[in-house]
């Protein structure tokens, strides 16, 4: 299976992305399914329309959304931000 599957993640599309998601859920192909949610999260950097995206499942796509965002360290924004008053104190 790893020649076939290799030869899947080659041919990735808009098109075929979504087919291929549940085809490797449903024959437990990681490898597969990972580069499809790659491919998937490139789609959506550069917004390209997705066949059959609505197909879907709605948690699925939250987390993949998730996955794009990135965490924010709130330590670090407030230091930042306390270093941005102290300099702005000090034109003063």
């Amino acid at each position: 299976m790893d020649l076939v599957e290799s030869d899947l993640i080659k041919k990735l599309t808009s098109s075929n992305v979504v087919q291929l998601i549940h085809f490797s859920k449903t024959f437990n192909e990681t490898k597969l399914h990972q580069s499809c949610i790659n491919f998937l999260l490139k789609c959506a950097e550069k917004h390209t329309p997705v066949l059959g995206i609505e197909s879907l499942d709605k948690d699925f796509l939250a987390m993949r959304f998730l996955d794009v965002l990135r965490p924010v360290d709130f330590d670090a924004v407030v230091s930042d931000d306390e270093s941005s008053d102290e300099e702005d104190s000090d034109d003063d």
